[in-house]
C-alpha cells in the first residue's frame, strides 16, 4: 500500500479501509513498525469485506 511501504508478514496491527487508510504512513504516525496497511483507495464495504479473511490470516491483534 502507499502510504506506508512494505507490509509485515505478521503485524501485531492492521489498518483495512479504502483511500484514507491507504495514503496514510500508519508506521511513521503511530511510531510501530508491526503496522500493515491493507487501505486500498475506491473499496466498497463490499469489496473490504471480501478481503477481510486474507488479511486477518496472519493473526493480527487488531484490525482497526
Amino acid at each position: 500500500m502507499r502510504g506506508s511501504g512494505e507490509n509485515p508478514a505478521h503485524p501485531s496491527i492492521v489498518m483495512l479501509g479504502d483511500s484514507h487508510t491507504e495514503f496514510v504512513n500508519w508506521k511513521l504516525l503511530l511510531h510501530c513498525r508491526e503496522i500493515a496497511n491493507h487501505g486500498v483507495g475506491g473499496n466498497t464495504t463490499a469489496q473490504i469485506l471480501q478481503r477481510l479473511p486474507g488479511v486477518l490470516s496472519p493473526e493480527p491483534r487488531l484490525l482497526i
